[in-house]
């Protein structure tokens, strides 16, 4: 089965994908950006090659970018925004693929942002 890893490049999502591959999954690294960082998107790469998986970018509207900075600014901190921006990110993955495509990424349920409530989780199955 393939699996989709939003993937930072970082431990987490690097772990994960590492995980899935042992399971017998096929994964293929998604790193969401806002064209506005290259240099992160080139980090995500450079890991996904070492590590012998594939990788591709998700480009995310610059409207997404812009309501979650309007929601930092307004909350005075950056929680809700970071979430909000991780949930556009899933629905943008869930919505490229198909039905027989799982899609995970680094975020563990301990960790305060971002956070998926137990039934989004359940959703996204």
């Amino acid at each position: 089965m393939k699996s989709y890893v939003l993937y930072s490049g970082g431990k987490d999502s690097s772990l994960v994908a590492h995980m899935l591959k042992l399971l017998g999954y096929e994964p293929r690294l998604v790193t969401a950006n806002f064209n506005v960082m290259p240099g992160i998107v080139k980090t995500a790469q450079d890991a996904a090659k070492i590590l012998g998986f594939e990788h591709e970018i998700l480009t995310l509207e610059p409207e997404t970018m812009e309501k979650a900075a309007d929601m930092a600014e307004k909350d005075g901190f950056p929680n809700n925004a970071i979430n909000f921006a991780h949930h556009e990110a899933l629905d943008r993955a869930a919505e490229s693929l198909g039905p027989d495509v799982m899609i995970s990424d680094g975020c563990r349920r301990d960790d305060r942002t971002p956070k998926l409530t137990f039934d989004e989780m359940r959703s996204l199955e």
